[in-house]
């Protein structure tokens, strides 16, 4: 059910308003009946809060709404961008423009400022009040600029441009008062390569909605195949569950040539949906339901900003959209407008302009694709902000105020002589009981890991045992099922997938590197056009198609490439090429190996934000089991685990090096090599007249360079062995990683155990100390309090996300 944003960040700000007006009135009774030596701790609790509202107010009063745009070759995901701005200040070109993230900001005021990069070629600075086409010809002439120098210059940094822009989506969206909108038009995928923009992709992408363009126009299969690896590659690019991205099937216009295009249309949509959702279950079955859910749209991106600018103010713009529209999407018009219009355009009436405007945006599917949008953001924006803000918020200060009040009234309750000790002597049993149920959870976790620890030990001590590599592998593969075997984490085998998952798809993108290389030398033509290379540093990936160049300039490429062979030669020549031959596989080698640490790396930091959301799930599952069980063994101690911070995961892990080699030796030996010596006489019995001509037979020796080339094949199974080993490493390093996150999480659940039985000892020991003063409290009246702390812990308990959209919907 798509909800009201605004009402919803409403009712979290009312919700947290009214916990902190309920504490402010027990804080009165508290101040009442206890002793003046509490009120120093209560006035810290009051601040704590306080303070953890004002930081959630101000939150929730700025949020930003981030709107990512990517999406398959030639998708129009610039126009997209224009759509969503009302105006065309991206450049749109038929071969790839993107160069760098652009990002967009809501403002009535305009700027763009694109930083100075190293190295860069390109204007750089801050211009204000530009015109949308001063945007655009600024925006093409520095893309331009960076993709014709980075044929020279491999290493060149891509520009970032910041643009504030009064966009017209602003107006159009029901957010927060206060809340900030960003557009982020992130490159295609042929710069996702580069550092610069992995990073920000990394760093923004998390917190974003992401609109992913699809080019409806390709009919070739071979080429829709490639397409649908381009829709995989960027959703994971993008991380997290797809649930997020609104897919939009763009250039969808192009069914009105049909002469059946309803039917064509139709058709084409539920194969090509159905396509992208199999397509991203086969490689993220962790959100198999999710996927079943994403939601796709229409449009025609073009047609439909051609609507909005017709409807224009400025006379030339809208002259110039009605031209456009007149010229390309007489289609989309009809003929019953069509037959009314002037033929020219400029002519046409504001009454003319209007009914166009209607049709195109119509038919362009506009309107379908903005009320798609504006559902998708009321559906996961406050997902995306709020579930964060309103942990922090417990974290701050809920969780310290109920832990402070449970514990001193059950303290207080104790405190009397007869009831002290017993007391203490229930506390050494509840610590016990406490201690022996989180050890058992901790050993239940940690089962699924311990095959995996000792293999580990075999492999990494310091006897180390030869092999075994299968055996860790095929341990890391069962994970998701061993945990799914405990009871209390059979509903997780699903979303655990991606445990096992990041070596699958590792091994799949390096083969496909080594694969591609080996064909490239085969068929004599480089092919490494795979979706895999994007992730590559375009100067490495440069490097490679220069040494396989090389390569079929010396004569390694063909039959040779395919079946290799021994090799016998003695002429210079001959040796020289050899040689040649050898030093350029030896160079491939360096090449290939940098391309193989680009996919690795890349591949690994994507999978390692898959099996950060999978242990995740795990260890917060794992908490909430935890804090019930504790909640159930001693429910007057106030026992909540923070599950924001003791959730997270350490992911700063970088792949080990890869060091190829494919070069052959040559040998070097002597061989006799027959030759003729002429030698002239004459013959005796014809008196010495006649001469005669003899040729006899010497013998010397010759050096010889012999060499046994290899085959591209045989490369190839010895380059799967050599990055195998790298592979093994990575797999060694993610067991023990593993493990130490298991390990981590479990000792820190005991440590906050600890730390909040210390201070109800301490608590206790407080109150009693106060009986011994003759400071002894009423019960009846902390009774009382005791309901007033029940019903304020369940307020706390009740302030999440699900409990508010719940109510809404009933």
């Amino acid at each position: 059910m798509t909800h009201d944003v605004t009402t919803i960040f409403t009712e979290v700000e009312n919700r947290a308003k009214h916990l902190v007006q309920s504490w402010g009135k027990f804080r009165v009774d508290m101040e009442r009946y206890l002793p003046e030596s509490y009120q120093p701790e209560i006035q810290n609790l009051s601040a704590g809060l306080e303070a953890a509202l004002q930081t959630l107010l101000h939150d929730l009063s700025h949020p930003t709404l981030t709107l990512a745009t990517t999406g398959t070759t030639s998708s129009g995901k610039s126009s997209l961008v224009n759509l969503l701005c009302g105006a065309e200040i991206m450049p749109v070109a038929v071969s790839e423009m993107s160069a760098g993230i652009v990002t967009i900001e809501y403002s009535p005021e305009s700027l763009l400022v694109i930083p100075q990069t190293p190295d860069a070629t390109w204007d750089w600075g801050e211009w204000r009040g530009l015109s949308d086409s001063e945007f655009q010809t600024r925006l093409h002439d520095v893309m331009l600029k960076f993709i014709d120098t980075r044929e020279l210059q491999p290493d060149l940094s891509s520009p970032q441009f910041y643009i504030r822009y009064p966009f017209r989506l602003a107006s159009e969206l029901q957010l927060p008062p206060g809340a900030k909108i960003r557009l982020m038009d992130l490159p295609g995928l042929a710069s996702v390569g580069d550092e610069a923009n992995r990073k920000i992709i990394q760093q923004q992408s998390g917190k974003a909605l992401c609109l992913v363009t699809y080019n409806s126009a390709e009919t070739d299969q071979q080429k829709v195949n490639q397409l649908l690896d381009e829709v995989v590659a960027e959703v994971k690019k993008l991380g997290g569950s797809p649930s997020r991205m609104l897919f939009v099937l763009n250039r969808i216009d192009v069914f009105r040539d049909d002469k059946t295009w309803p039917e064509s249309e139709a058709r084409f949509t539920t194969r090509t949906v159905d396509s992208i959702k199999q397509a991203l279950k086969r490689y993220l079955p962790e959100y198999q339901r999710e996927i079943d859910d994403i939601q796709v749209t229409k449009l025609s991106t073009l047609a439909a900003l051609r609507s909005l600018q017709i409807q224009s103010e400025d006379r030339s713009v809208s002259n110039q959209a009605c031209q456009t529209a007149d010229r390309k999407f007489n289609s989309l018009i009809g003929e019953d407008i069509l037959d009314d219009l002037p033929r020219k355009p400029e002519k046409w009436t504001d009454h003319d302009r209007d009914r166009v405007s209607q049709k195109l945006w119509q038919e362009s599917h506009g309107e379908e694709f903005e009320e798609a949008l504006k559902r998708h953001i009321a559906d996961n924006f406050p997902q995306l902000v709020l579930e964060e803000l309103m942990a922090q918020f417990k974290e701050d200060g809920g969780n310290a105020v109920i832990e402070w009040s449970q514990q001193t009234l059950q303290a207080l309750l104790q405190s009397s002589k007869e009831k002290y000790e017993q007391e203490v002597e229930q506390l050494k049993h509840i610590r016990h009981a406490l201690e022996q149920f989180l050890g058992e959870g901790a050993k239940e976790i940690r089962r699924p890991f311990e095959e995996l620890e000792e293999k580990l030990k075999e492999r990494l001590g310091d006897n180390q045992t030869p092999g075994g590599e299968s055996d860790v592998i095929d341990l890391l593969e069962n994970l998701p099922e061993k945990l799914g075997s405990i009871p209390r984490y059979s509903g997780l085998v699903e979303p655990l997938i991606p445990l096992r998952g990041w070596n699958r798809e590792l091994r799949r993108n390096v083969n496909t590197v080594l694969e591609s290389v080996a064909s490239s030398l085969e068929d004599q033509s480089i092919n490494l056009e795979e979706p895999v290379f994007t992730l590559v540093n375009y100067e490495h990936k440069k490097a490679l198609e220069k040494d396989l160049e090389t390569l079929n300039t010396v004569g390694y490429s063909g039959s040779l490439a395919r079946k290799g062979g021994s090799k016998k030669v003695t002429s210079d020549a001959d040796k020289q090429n050899l040689r040649d031959i050898n030093k350029s596989l030896n160079q491939l080698s360096v090449s290939l190996s940098h391309v193989l640490e680009d996919v690795i790396q890349a591949t690994y930091t994507v999978e390692s934000g898959r099996m950060y959301s999978a242990l995740s799930c795990l260890f917060t599952h794992y908490l909430n089991e935890m804090e019930t069980g504790c909640h159930n063994l001693a429910p007057d101690y106030g026992i909540n685990f923070p599950k924001h911070s003791l959730a997270q995961i350490d992911v700063s892990r970088e792949s080990p090096p890869v060091h190829l080699k494919s070069g052959f030796p040559i040998t070097t030996t002597e061989e006799q090599e027959a030759y003729k010596v002429k030698k002239e006489g004459r013959i005796w019995w014809t008196l010495w007249l006649w001469k005669k001509v003899d040729y006899k037979t010497q013998y010397r020796n010759r050096s010889v360079d012999n060499a046994e080339i290899p085959s591209a094949e045989v490369m190839l199974n010895d380059w799967t062995k050599q990055v195998g080993l790298a592979q093994m490493e990575i797999v060694e390093r993610t067991g023990s990683w593993l493990l130490e996150q298991v390990n981590s999480l479990n000792a820190n659940v005991a440590e906050v155990n600890h730390d909040i039985l210390e201070r109800y000892k301490s608590r206790l020991d407080e109150a009693h100390k106060n009986v011994q003063e003759n400071q002894q409290q009423d019960e009846t009246n902390l009774q009382l309090l005791q309901k007033q702390v029940a019903t304020l812990s369940h307020q706390l308990s009740c302030f999440r996300l699900s409990e508010i959209i719940g109510a809404k919907d009933d």
